[in-house]
């Protein structure tokens, strides 16, 4: 089961996953706002116990209004630790809505309990601010100048720390620990700044997606980073077409990924270079090529 895409239904694969086995379930459920066949309402109570069974570390999932609330209630009845609410603003608008065009996204981290502690959460200075830097700064002079600034600001400076690891006040007297900051990594924030993958890697000409709701491949590297361990489990119920699975494997963790759809199995296991399993029931003619969908939809 470790390092496969499964092709299933999660809850049928989820019963076989041991408790505890799982470092960090990492995953972008089906919103349940009717945008296509695979986009059903999942039983989130259910799913949520599961979750809670197989993991020891953290539960991240992707959403937004109003299905949102449904995935955070029942986090809470299940008394996960409730860690972070980071906002992914894509910097493009979404397709045209009869509201306002939508921009980002949400991201909801839970851990099992409030002791857990992320594995990562710094990173190239650029990576973090630059991307942000970009809603008010239009030349590259510009921007160029800005970074300079801010950095020089950040060189050298020295941060306060008490004994158990946290900043100190300046007048505090006990425990404390100095530490150097890097002028070239600073830590994350929680608004994240990425493009969509159509817009952020050559595929843009065609408005193409290897599904529907892809993630940029990026962000979901940064979340393994945040909150496994190098050679930890990730567990991707909802994969889509194996993103997950890809950034785990370019960093070093192992994966279980689950997909449900026929099409989107196919396209994640090409991606991962895993041979295809068929199934009686689902004839060979069936299963499509990788090419990239023709959608607009993110």
């Amino acid at each position: 089961m470790i390092n496969q895409i499964i092709h299933g239904d999660c809850f049928d694969v989820l019963k076989d996953i041991p408790d505890g086995s799982i470092d960090a379930v990492i995953t972008d459920p089906p919103y349940g706002i009717g945008l296509a066949k695979w986009d059903s309402v999942v039983d989130i109570p259910l799913f949520t116990k599961e979750v809670k069974r197989v993991t020891n570390g953290f539960y991240a999932f992707f959403g937004q209004m109003p299905t949102m609330v449904n995935w955070i209630n029942s986090a809470n009845n299940e008394k996960l630790h409730y860690c972070e609410h980071i906002s992914w603003v894509k910097r493009k608008e979404m397709p045209v809505c009869p509201r306002l065009k939508r921009k980002h996204e949400s991201i909801l981290i839970y851990s099992q309990d409030s002791t857990k502690r992320y594995f990562k959460q710094t990173g190239l200075y650029e990576d973090v601010k630059v991307p942000g830097l970009l809603f008010d700064v239009i030349t590259i002079q510009a921007i160029q100048r800005t970074i300079s600034e801010l950095k020089t600001g950040r060189e050298g400076r020295i941060c306060q720390l008490t004994k158990a690891g946290q900043f100190g006040s300046a007048n505090r007297k006990l425990g404390k620990e100095h530490r150097r900051i890097d002028g070239n990594d600073t830590n994350y924030t929680n608004v994240w700044s990425f493009l969509p993958p159509v817009f952020n890697d050559g595929r843009h000409q065609k408005q193409s997606y290897l599904h529907p709701t892809e993630k940029p491949l990026e962000i979901m590297k940064r979340l393994v980073e945040m909150l496994t361990p190098e050679g930890g489990t990730v567990l991707d119920p909802f994969c889509g077409s194996g993103t997950t699975a890809l950034a785990c494997k370019e960093l070093g963790r192992n994966y279980i990924c689950i997909e449900k759809e026929l099409e989107y199995y196919q396209i994640a296991c090409n991606r991962l270079d895993q041979p295809i399993e068929y199934f009686p029931d689902e004839p060979i003619e069936e299963i499509i090529d990788n090419s990239p969908l023709q959608l607009k939809l993110f």
